[in-house]
């Protein structure tokens, strides 16, 4: 898990049926007396979970960073 401006990014990369490995990260924000979260999935598939596990963090941080802007944070 790292930590990233007031949230947190934890990898969760998945392995896919073919062995290959795809993007779902998690964001968690304290609100309080409680933490809430949520999940984002990405297509992109790699070939090692550790490369996979890096693409989460950016992909994470771009989130945050409000490069998809569509995309709402916990």
């Amino acid at each position: 898990m790292v930590e990233y401006k007031e949230f947190l990014v934890n990898p969760t990369p998945q392995k896919l049926a073919t062995g290959e490995w795809t993007i779902r990260v998690e964001i968690l924000k304290n609100k309080g007396a409680s933490l809430a979260s949520t999940y984002y999935l990405a297509g992109n598939k790699y070939k090692t979970r550790e490369e996979a596990k890096k693409n989460c963090i950016n992909f994470g941080k771009q989130i945050i960073d409000r490069k998809y802007p569509k995309l709402s944070l916990p």
